[in-house]
């Protein structure tokens, strides 16, 4: 990604989402996924429903995603995946809690990951939802991680 950093003003919270979002970013900080930051990038704080009725922070990356060289990793197609399936006997589900999170992003990214709120700038060190290509990414990972088990 080239050019001048994107920056933009922290967007007003009801006091529900900020009260959320406070606990949210103080427990990511605890778990060592974020960090304050004097980032000269910052994307404003978006605030979405779980279907648990709780709130999800993320980061609203679409200026950032606007100047983000595609990701061409290919996602699988869900009919081939489910064609390889149909002859399976046995399945196991696996629940990656904070799936993106589990993933350490780039030295030379962090800073762009940068969110702004009603209370500081923060920024990831693992990576955060809404990125443009964090879905290739989790993929790439995850069928990385994936094939190790199964060669090991």
């Amino acid at each position: 990604m080239d050019g001048p950093p994107t920056h933009a003003r922290a967007r007003r919270l009801n006091l529900e989402k900020l009260a959320a979002a406070k606990n949210v970013f103080l427990q990511m900080e605890e778990m060592g996924i974020v960090r304050r930051s004097k980032s000269a990038w910052s994307s404003p704080l978006d605030i979405v429903p779980k279907p648990n009725g709780k709130w999800r922070p993320c980061g609203d990356y679409r200026r950032l995603n606007a100047s983000t060289d595609d990701d061409r990793y290919p996602l699988p197609h869900i009919q081939d995946f489910n064609n390889h399936l149909a002859s399976c006997k046995v399945f196991s589900k696996i629940d990656l809690i904070r799936g993106y999170h589990q993933i350490p992003m780039a030295p030379s990214s962090i800073a762009k990951t940068a969110v702004i709120t009603p209370f500081g700038l923060w920024e990831f060190l693992r990576m955060p939802f809404g990125l443009k290509n964090a879905a290739q990414s989790h993929g790439w990972s995850t069928a990385r991680r994936a094939f190790c088990l199964c060669v090991s």
